[in-house]
């Protein structure tokens, strides 16, 4: 299964282990329950399997008021090398939490106010 998408990040979760491959360079495993991240733009990124339901996609909105959220200067932070591979994978604790998320996803888009102040 090819993965594709108009949004420049796509985060899937894994319920069973799935091979990876991406620009066609050698396969990797993902674990079942992980999380992984992935650059869309210009990246071929292949799948053994993959459940729908299990995909969101991420737009350059949401990526803007999440750094502004972290309230981070990140202009030290050096770009990838076009050679790297363009996927963060971690564990997953909360797979329920996620499979919900991308569901919402799904619908119809919600505009919610970011409330920038810490508790």
């Amino acid at each position: 299964m090819q993965l594709s998408s108009s949004e420049p990040c796509m985060v899937i979760l894994t319920e069973k282990e799935v091979e990876v491959s991406v620009n066609n360079h050698a396969t990797f495993t993902l674990p079942k329950n992980y999380l992984a991240a992935f650059a869309c733009n210009n990246n071929v990124i292949e799948l053994s399997t993959l459940n729908h339901v299990l995909i969101t996609h991420i737009n350059r909105n949401i990526i803007n008021d999440y750094l502004l959220f972290l309230n981070k200067n990140l202009t030290c932070v050096k770009p990838w090398s076009r050679l790297a591979t363009p996927v963060i994978a971690c564990h997953s604790r909360t797979p329920e939490v996620f499979r919900l998320a991308a569901n919402h996803s799904k619908q119809q888009p919600v505009m919610l106010p970011i409330s920038r102040t810490c508790v």
